[in-house]
C-alpha cells in the first residue's frame, strides 16, 4: 500500500507545503481582508501541519471553521470541512473522516457548488478506498469525474482518472488500471501539470512491474525521475527511487536494487521523515541481503525496522514482510529463538487482519439479521391487526344481519356466504404469512451455518496449511538437504499452496448465496492473469457480453462455471501446448460459456471415460447446463450452454 500513499494525497492537493511555512501562512490568513484568499490560506496552513504537528493542525482548522461560520462564508467552510476530513483520515479516525466529508458534500449541494461537490465525491472515494470498499470508491470517483466534466476545471479530470486507475490497481485489473493512468498522464501533459506527472508515471511503472513488463516499467520510472527533479517534486522523486529498487529486486538485479533502495532512504532533512517508507524499504533490504547471504547487514535492517515499529506502533500493519524475511535471516544466523518470535509475530499480524475483516463481515450479517427480525415482527403485527379488524368487521356484519333479517329474510344467505369468503381470505393470508416467516428463518439459519463453516475452514485448515508451508520452507533454510529430499519438500509445499488456493475459492463461494456474473467475471479474470504470468508464451483472453454483467447466479452455478473454466484452461496448458487460449461468455435465453485453444487436441473416443471429462460433465449436470466438446489437431472447443439465471 505504500505505493499509493503519495498518489492519494496528491489527488486531494496538487502539492504539499512544508510545515515551516505554516506559521507564516497563518499570520497572513489572520491579516487578510479578502475572505476567499483568507480561507484558502487557512486551508493551506492546516494541510501543511497535518503530518508534522497534529495538535497545531487541529487548532488551525477549528479557528478557520469558527471564522467561516462567523462570516457566514459557506464556500470557505466547505473547503475547511474537507481538510478536516483529510486530517481525521490521516490520523485513522475513519468514522469522523466520513462525517466531515459527508457534511462538506451536503453543504456543497445545498449551495450549488458543483465543483466542490465533485471534490466531495473524490474525498468519499478516498475514504472508501482506505477501508477496502473498492467498488464503492470506484462509484464515487466516476461520479466525481462526471460532475467535474460538466461543471469543473477540465485539467482536474486527470485527478479522477488517476484515482480510478489506482482502484483498478488495487483490484489487480492491471491492464484496466494502465488505461486510466495513461489517460491521466496525457491530460497532465496537455495542461503542462508538471508537478502531477511523476505520480502518473510512478503508477504506470508499478502496473508494468506487476505485469513483469520490466523494460517498459523502467522507462516510465526513469521519465518520472526526470520530471520530478525538474518540478522539484521531492516526495514523488523518492517514491520513484523506492519503486525502482523494488523492480530491480524482482528481476534479481541485486546491485541496482541495493543502490536505489539506499538512494530512497537518503532523504534530505528538509523533506521530513517518512517512517512508513523507511519501514517498507528496510523489509525489502532484509530480503535482499538474505538472498545475497549478507546476514550481518540483514540483521542490521531488522534492528532498524524494530526501532521504527517501537517509535511508530501504528505502522505494525505494514510489517508482514519484515517478520517473514526476519524468520529466514534469524534461522540462517542460528538465532532460533528470534526466528520463532518473528514467525509468531507474522502469524499474529495475519490473524489480526483476518479477524478485522471477519468482524466487519459479521457486523454486516448482524445488521441483515436484525433487519429481517424487525420485518418479521412487523408481519406479525400486521397479522394481529388484520385479525382485530376482521373481528370488528364480523361483529358489524352480525348486527347489520339482525337488522336486515327483520326487513328481508332473503339477504341472510348472502351475508353468510360473504362471511365465509372473508374467513377463507383470512386463512389464506395467515398461511402465506406463516410460510414467508418460516422461509426467512430457514434462510437465516442456512446463512449462519455457511458463515460458521467458512470461518472454521479459514481459521483451522487455512492456518494449519500456512504453518505447513512455512515449516517446509524453513526446513530448506535451516538444513542442508539432499536434492531428492529438497525436490520432494518443494513438491509438497507447492501442492499445499495449491490446496490453499482451492480452499479460498470454496470459502469465496460459500460466503455468497447469490452473486452477479460481474463478480464471477472478476474471479475468472484474476485466474487468467495468474495463468498469463506463469505461461508468458500463451496468450490468454476473456470476453463477456455487457448484457451478462447484472445477471444473478447461485453460488453453486458460479463455483461450477469457475471450476470448469479453471480445469479446461489447466488441461490446455498441460497437454495441448497451445499459443492461445480464449474464454468467451454470452447470453441467449441463458448463459453460454466457451473455452477454446489452438493446441494439438486429443482423441475424444480414446479418453471418453477419463476422470477429467467425467468431472466436467458432472459439474455441468449439477447446474442444469449442457456441455459440448470438440477436439482436433487444430485445437479443442468446450461449450457450456443454457445456464438459466435471473436479473440481479
Amino acid at each position: 500500500m505504500h505505493k499509493f500513499l503519495i498518489c492519494l494525497l496528491c489527488s486531494l492537493f496538487c502539492s504539499a507545503l512544508t510545515a515551516q511555512n505554516a506559521d507564516s501562512l497563518l499570520i497572513e490568513a489572520r491579516q487578510q481582508k479578502d475572505d476567499s484568499l483568507q480561507f484558502s490560506l487557512y486551508r493551506q496552513s492546516a494541510f501543511s501541519l497535518i503530518f508534522s504537528d497534529k495538535q497545531k493542525a487541529k487548532e488551525v482548522l477549528e479557528e478557520g471553521l469558527a471564522l467561516s461560520l462567523k462570516k457566514d462564508n459557506p464556500l470557505g467552510q466547505v473547503k475547511l470541512l474537507y481538510v478536516k476530513g483529510i486530517y481525521m483520515d490521516v490520523h485513522q479516525q475513519s468514522d469522523s473522516a466520513h462525517y466531515y466529508f459527508s457534511k462538506g458534500l451536503e453543504k456543497s449541494r445545498s449551495n450549488g457548488y458543483k465543483s466542490q461537490e465533485a471534490t466531495g465525491m473524490n474525498n468519499l472515494g478516498m475514504y472508501n478506498w482506505n477501508i477496502g470498499k473498492f467498488e464503492e470508491a470506484l462509484g464515487y470517483f466516476f461520479e466525481g469525474l462526471k460532475l467535474n466534466e460538466a461543471h469543473g476545471d477540465p485539467k482536474n479530470n486527470a485527478k479522477y482518472l488517476n484515482n480510478i486507475g489506482l482502484i483498478y490497481q488495487e483490484m489487480l485489473l492491471l491492464e484496466k488500471s494502465l488505461e486510466f493512468h495513461r489517460k491521466s498522464l496525457a491530460l497532465r501533459k496537455e495542461f503542462n501539470l508538471l508537478n502531477e506527472q511523476p505520480a502518473s508515471l510512478n503508477n504506470i511503472g508499478i502496473c508494468l512491474t506487476d505485469l513483469k513488463r520490466y523494460e517498459e516499467a523502467e522507462a516510465a520510472y526513469m521519465e518520472g525521475l526526470q520530471v520530478a527533479k525538474k518540478a522539484n517534486n521531492l516526495l514523488e522523486y523518492y517514491l520513484l527511487l523506492e519503486n525502482l529498487g523494488y523492480m530491480y529486486m524482482e528481476q534479481e538485479k541485486n546491485a541496482l536494487a541495493e543502490e536505489y533502495f539506499s538512494m530512497a532512504l537518503d532523504r534530505p532533512e528538509t523533506l521530513g521523515r517518512d517512517p512508513k517508507s523507511e519501514l517498507i524499504i528496510s523489509g525489502h533490504l532484509i530480503g535482499l541481503y538474505n538472498r545475497l547471504n549478507r546476514l550481518e547487514e540483514s540483521q542490521r535492517y531488522i534492528q532498524k525496522a524494530s526501532e521504527i515499529l517501537k517509535e511508530y506502533p501504528d505502522l505494525k500493519t505494514y510489517a508482514d514482510h519484515i517478520h517473514a524475511n526476519s524468520v529466514e535471516s534469524h534461522y540462517r544466523s542460528q538465532k532460533l529463538l528470534q526466528a520463532r518470535a518473528a514467525f509468531k509475530a507474522y502469524a499474529q499480524l495475519k490473524d489480526s487482519v483476518f479477524s478485522k475483516n471477519s468482524a466487519t463481515a459479521l457486523a454486516d450479517m448482524e445488521v441483515r439479521y436484525d433487519t429481517e427480525k424487525k420485518e418479521r415482527k412487523l408481519l406479525e403485527q400486521k397479522v394481529a391487526m388484520t385479525e382485530k379488524d376482521l373481528t370488528i368487521q364480523r361483529k358489524e356484519y352480525q348486527l347489520i344481519g339482525l337488522i336486515i333479517l327483520l326487513l328481508l329474510i332473503g339477504l341472510i344467505g348472502y351475508l353468510i356466504y360473504n362471511q365465509q369468503q372473508i374467513k377463507h381470505l383470512q386463512f389464506k393470508k395467515e398461511t402465506a404469512l406463516r410460510e414467508a416467516m418460516a422461509q426467512i428463518e430457514t434462510q437465516n439459519k442456512m446463512q449462519e451455518q455457511r458463515l460458521a463453516i467458512s470461518r472454521d475452514l479459514h481459521d483451522n485448515i487455512g492456518s494449519q496449511l500456512t504453518f505447513i508451508i512455512s515449516s517446509i520452507d524453513n526446513l530448506g533454510y535451516g538444513f542442508e538437504l539432499e536434492k531428492p529430499l529438497t525436490d520432494k519438500l518443494n513438491q509438497i509445499s507447492g501442492f499445499t499452496r495449491h490446496t490453499i488456493g482451492e480452499l479460498r475459492d470454496t470459502i469465496w463461494a460459500m460466503n455468497h448465496s447469490t452473486m452477479t456474473f460481474e463478480e464471477l467475471q472478476g474471479r475468472i479474470s484474476n485466474f487468467l492473469s495468474q495463468a498469463q504470468q506463469a505461461e508468458e508464451r500463451i496468450m490468454f483472453s476473456f470476453e463477456a457480453e455487457e448484457a451478462l454483467q447484472q445477471k444473478e447466479l447461485t453460488s453453486l452455478q458460479a463455483m461450477n462455471i469457475y471450476r470448469i473454466v479453471q480445469e479446461s484452461v489447466n488441461n490446455s496448458i498441460k497437454h495441448a501446448n497451445p499459443s492461445e487460449v480464449k474464454v468467451e461468455a454470452s447470453f441467449k435465453e441463458g448463459i453460454y460459456c466457451t473455452i477454446r485453444d489452438n493446441g494439438k487436441g486429443f482423441n475424444l473416443q480414446s479418453i471418453s471415460d477419463g476422470n477429467g471429462l467425467h468431472n466436467l460433465r458432472k459439474r455441468a449436470a449439477d447446474i442444469g447446463a449442457e456441455v459440448h466438446i470438440e477436439s482436433s489437431q487444430k485445437g479443442t472447443y468446450i461449450q457450456l450452454s443454457n445456464i438459466q439465471v435471473q436479473q440481479a
